[in-house]
């Protein structure tokens, strides 16, 4: 019986340690397919380079550099501890990659001691990433900012092309010298990402509960309880993007108002026109990145030449919701704009017949001058309530009187916009051109 237990646990010394080897070969090529992967997904933004890859039996060792632009190079150092179901993988700044001025002249601009993020692989290749920061200050130029209890999780596939990222910061502070001040307060958010035919897709929703920013020259803005949510996807050869935004409430100076929504859709963008768009930045950033002069004509000839692209294969862009609540009633809108394929006829590069377009705004009874006072106190403005009121009645009856708006029995103003085959009805009323 003895001799069983001691070869019973001699097998499973040996098994353990086989299995430690297997995990240090297989991270090693995991690491190496995800430093690739980085590369492919981002490298219009970014350089990723594997600089060194140290194998070991109980623990590995590779360096990494990413340089941003013309920014100077991050060199980073990561430890793996390699189990019989995985590795731990500890990344840090590698300060012996940086000569002594650069890592000064670095280090006053991030912190490096906090900068720290562990991950998790399983053999199959999927990887649990966490990161937690206490406080960091970033600052230069007259320019500071502040994160406060930074908290990140993500998860992602083998592939690193499905995954899901949540992340929460307690508070966000940023100054700059010549526009004021702000801060946020409670942001947070879940998103699921995915990669498909590409693309970076996914869903999720972020929030903040607190956005307040201003400067002495200009109006102070409050922004609570905001919620942004998104879904993009990939269906027949067509990219949709679907977003959903509402708040709480809104203060501009002395003005507020509540329960604001955005909701809007754009949808049947043609998926080899977009990769056109992208490749068309991604090549100007990579030469961005190698600190190569762009002419800036240049960019904005090819920028609006793959635009233009875009527009003729067509998209759909529908307003679903805009709605507001002042103190004296709602504002509301809704619209939509089309844009036929222009391939499928002989057309000129650009042909209005192809764009069919219509939208409804609507004020309740007060809610012209609410949003008025409202516009005046986002420009800065300061003019007693009386006068701001007189305005907004007098610029009413004005809009009426040409038509742009209508007043109905119960006070309120209503706009009806449609267009086409090529001309627009304002009210239904054709509108000259």
């Amino acid at each position: 019986m003895k001799k069983i237990v001691i070869i019973a646990g001699g097998l499973l010394i040996v098994g353990l340690l086989a299995a430690t080897w297997y995990s240090s070969v297989k991270t090693e090529k995991i690491f190496a397919l995800q430093v690739e992967k980085a590369r492919e997904l981002y490298g219009h933004a970014i350089s990723v380079s594997l600089d060194n890859y140290d194998r070991g039996f109980l623990h590995s060792q590779a360096e990494t550099t990413m340089m941003v632009k013309a920014s100077p190079p991050l060199h980073f150092l990561h430890r793996m501890t390699h189990l019989p179901w995985g590795a731990k993988v500890v990344t840090t700044v590698d300060r012996e990659a940086y000569h002594k001025e650069e890592l000064a002249e670095i280090e006053s601009g991030l912190p490096f001691d906090q900068l720290q993020v562990i991950s998790r692989f399983r053999l199959d290749g999927q990887s649990d990433i966490r990161m937690k920061m206490a406080a960091v200050e970033v600052g230069g130029g007259g320019h500071e900012i502040s994160l406060d209890g930074l908290e990140m999780n993500a998860s992602l596939n083998s592939a690193m092309d499905d995954g899901d990222v949540d992340f929460r910061i307690e508070g966000i502070r940023f100054q700059k010298a010549d526009s004021g001040a702000g801060a946020v307060k409670g942001f947070h958010g879940v998103v699921h990402y995915r990669e498909q035919g590409g693309f970076p897709l996914g869903d999720g929703v972020l929030r903040a509960d607190e956005i307040d920013f201003g400067s002495d020259d200009a109006a102070r803005y409050v922004l609570n309880n905001l919620a942004y949510r998104f879904n993009s996807t990939l269906d027949d050869g067509m990219l949709n993007q679907y977003v959903d935004i509402d708040f709480d409430s809104l203060e501009i100076a002395d003005e507020v108002c509540r329960r604001g929504r955005l909701k809007f859709a754009i949808t049947g963008m043609n998926a080899k026109a977009v990769r056109a768009l992208q490749e068309t930045y991604g090549a100007m950033s990579k030469k961005a990145l190698t600190g190569d002069e762009i002419d800036p004509f240049l960019i904005q000839l090819q920028v609006f030449s793959k635009t233009m692209e875009l527009l003729q294969k067509g998209l759909h862009v529908k307003l679903e919701n805009f709605e507001l609540e002042t103190d004296a009633g709602k504002i509301s809108a809704r619209g939509a704009v089309d844009l036929e394929d222009m391939g499928r006829k002989i057309r000129p590069v650009f042909d209005v017949n192809a764009v069919r377009a219509e939208a409804t705004l609507h004020f309740e009874d007060g809610a012209f001058t609410s949003g008025y006072r409202l516009i005046s106190a986002m420009r800065g403005e300061h003019l007693p309530v009386q006068e701001l009121t007189r305005r907004a009645e007098s610029l009413s009856d004005t809009l009426v009187a040409q038509n742009i708006l209508i007043r109905n029995d119960d006070g309120s103003l209503v706009a009806d916009f449609a267009f086409k085959d090529g001309a627009g009805k304002l009210n239904g009323k054709p509108v000259s051109r």
